[in-house]
């Protein structure tokens, strides 16, 4: 009695000053009301004016303080912006839930493992999103680590908050029924969210892949906290097991916190996970890019051998079961930005020839050039190529060869890859190399005769120069350079003197 007394007491004289002070939502306020006067108290004093979300803090300290007592369904509803009464129903929080689901835009992952978490719980983690819905970039990956947390908490564990098959969010038991055991895909805790790139870049159609309705990837699951779930009877796995388990997990926490893109994650994905991790814990809050810091250093490790040749699951060397699992997600993502980018046939076939950690990453690198690139098509065959070339070297370039030796390398590659005949082959010795490279990279699906059009290329340039009068034009140069030769050499061609041609 004294206990609820002090409760209305606390409400009734401080909580409407709280609330006005810090601007808290009813979340908070009504989690305030859950607790002794003093740890309220001891709650509020704690805020300072440098805290940007006020109402999480005071919510998430209650919880921590007391999680047995944080109300869950009374003021779940209101916090959505009164979508729900006090008291509602079980069928009215699930409409509710799936009505929020589809205003907030999640993917079916997000969606799924709301289903593993208390239904109470779920409205939450839906009302807080929405509440903070501008400061949340991406908002699947928001309640899928809310769900995360929830579901390897241990006070829900301790509570028995089970998963679909024992009080999962719709359809369930009600809060306060007896719950099975804790439980994520087949009885096992979910880990991090996997790392499927926040923030895809948009290219010119498609929508980024998605797992199937209510499942959970196995790649996208961790051993809790107190180690890796065991069958009884099993034998503990050696430490190093349990150290690789420990780096994968943080090299996916750390994918999600700095919101890495595919670029990123391809490069990191052909390393081991130390390197990873010495790359990821090297990022401060003073990186501007974060994504580009990492491929960068990642590129590195590969090009001066510290990271050794390119490894299938790098940073995420996972068991067999897990890596076909990553393995096909990862296939999503690559076939996913391949039609987003509208890639003819040639670069595509390159493309599946690649590792799916390279694709991944000239395909990230597209999207982050996408206003720039021309030739999409040209651009991913260009890079594909020369990632067979770096793979031939043992996983990075020969640092023996100079310049020059590098693009003869890279035009010989080229011309093996589109089949030339000898007569094209002939024709491209006879122009510079820059030239030659040039008209190669060129090249696009709509060619038919690959051989025929680097031969009519090349006698166009020699017809070019030699009716100019000046050297061949550069196939590399933009097209505005383009224009401007173009244009000197038909003012050469009507017998403009050098001196107007300087100014």
């Amino acid at each position: 009695f004294a206990y609820t007394a002090a409760k209305k007491l606390l409400g009734s004289l401080n909580l409407e000053d709280a609330k006005r002070k810090f601007d808290l939502d009813e979340t908070a306020i009504a989690s305030l009301s859950s607790v002794l006067p003093s740890e309220a108290r001891e709650i509020l004093d704690s805020i300072d004016d440098g805290l940007r979300n006020p109402s999480a803090f005071v919510t998430a300290q209650v919880r921590r303080m007391r999680p047995e007592s944080a109300p869950l369904a009374p003021h779940a509803g209101r916090g959505l912006g009164g979508g729900l009464p006090p008291g509602a129903s079980v069928r009215e929080m699930e409409e509710e839930a799936e009505s929020l689901i589809r205003q907030l835009g999640l993917d079916e992952r997000a969606a799924g493992v709301l289903h593993e978490v208390p239904l109470p719980r779920a409205i939450d983690i839906l009302g807080e999103l929405r509440r903070n819905r501008n400061n949340v970039r991406n908002p699947s990956a928001y309640v899928f680590n809310a769900c995360v947390k929830e579901i390897n908490n241990p006070a829900a564990k301790a509570a028995g908050l089970g998963g679909l098959d024992g009080g999962g969010a719709f359809g369930q038991p009600l809060p306060g029924m007896t719950f099975g055991a804790p439980a994520g895909m087949a009885g096992l805790p979910l880990g991090m969210p996997p790392p499927t790139m926040p923030g895809l870049p948009q290219g010119p159609a498609g929508a980024p892949p998605q797992s199937m309705v209510g499942q959970v990837p196995s790649w996208a699951q961790a051993p809790p906290a107190s180690g890796p779930v065991m069958a009884p009877g099993m034998p503990a796995p050696a430490s190093s097991e349990v150290d690789a388990a420990a780096r994968k997990a943080e090299v996916e926490r750390a994918i999600e916190k700095w919101n890495l893109d595919e670029t990123a994650l391809g490069a990191l994905l052909q390393i081991p996970a130390d390197q990873a991790l010495e790359i990821l814990n090297s990022l401060d809050a003073g990186v501007r890019n974060p994504s580009a810091f990492v491929t960068t250093a990642a590129r590195k490790r590969l090009e001066t051998g510290a990271g050794g040749p390119p490894v299938a699951g790098g940073s995420f060397g996972m068991a067999d079961g897990d890596a076909v699992d990553f393995r096909r997600s990862l296939k999503e993502q690559v076939e996913n930005l391949i039609r987003k980018s509208d890639l003819d046939e040639r670069a595509t076939g390159l493309l599946h020839e690649l590792p799916l950690e390279g694709a991944l990453e000239i395909l990230g690198e597209l999207q982050r050039k996408w206003e720039q690139v021309r030739n999409p098509s040209a651009y991913v065959f260009n890079a594909g190529v020369k990632f067979q070339e770096k793979l031939a070297h043992g996983g990075r370039p020969s640092q023996a060869l100079g310049p020059a030796a590098r693009l003869v390398q890279h035009v010989e590659a080229l011309a093996a890859r589109l089949r030339l005949d000898a007569d094209a082959v002939h024709a491209l010795h006879t122009v510079p190399l820059e030239a030659a490279a040039g008209i190669l990279e060129q090249m696009h699906d709509g060619v038919g005769n690959p051989s025929d059009f680097v031969r009519r290329t090349v006698e166009r340039i020699h017809q070019q120069a030699a009716g100019f009068g000046g050297p061949a034009p550069d196939p590399y140069a933009s097209g505005e350079q383009a224009l401007a030769q173009r244009a000197e050499g038909m003012a050469r061609e009507l017998g403009v003197d050098e001196n107007s041609l300087a100014a």
